[in-house]
């Protein structure tokens, strides 16, 4: 997350644990649960992580929330981590997420069966908006 403290999950449908988030969908999201949250970037200094430039990867999985992981990750991104994230045709923010990537000048690859795909849209992605479609996005630092 992209501050530290306590904050509300929201059980999946069907007891789908994947589907839980912390954004609530009407119809899909009924009953929530408090849980602790800890930016990455806390994480790393409580843990006093000795952290080597370009050998970190991150997976971030967070069903609509990847963007408030990010912001919390300010510090981590001087280590050029490589990180995959996932997009999700119900995120509204696909466009900021690119964006902080972009002003790091990180290159981005759709990881695909085929391979990685090197020129994407997000309309070129998710041409119908909210169907539960997924793809995971590479993204890495740029070149030393």
């Amino acid at each position: 997350m992209h501050y530290t403290g306590s904050a509300d999950i929201w059980q999946g449908y069907n007891g789908n644990s994947g589907s839980g988030s912390f954004l609530r969908e009407a119809g899909v999201h009924e009953h929530s649960y408090s849980v602790n949250c800890v930016q990455l970037d806390k994480y790393c200094e409580l843990r006093q992580l000795r952290l080597t430039r370009r050998k970190v990867l991150i997976k971030i999985d967070v069903e609509r929330t990847e963007l408030n992981v990010l912001r919390g990750a300010v510090e981590l991104f001087r280590y050029e981590p490589t990180v995959i994230v996932e997009f999700n045709d119900w995120n509204d923010d696909l466009e900021e997420m690119i964006r902080f990537f972009k002003e790091r000048n990180y290159n981005l690859q759709v990881i695909s069966d085929s391979g990685l795909i090197r020129e994407f849209t997000i309309d070129g992605l998710f041409p119908q908006r909210r169907q539960s479609n997924y793809v995971n996005v590479l993204a890495e630092p740029p070149q030393a």
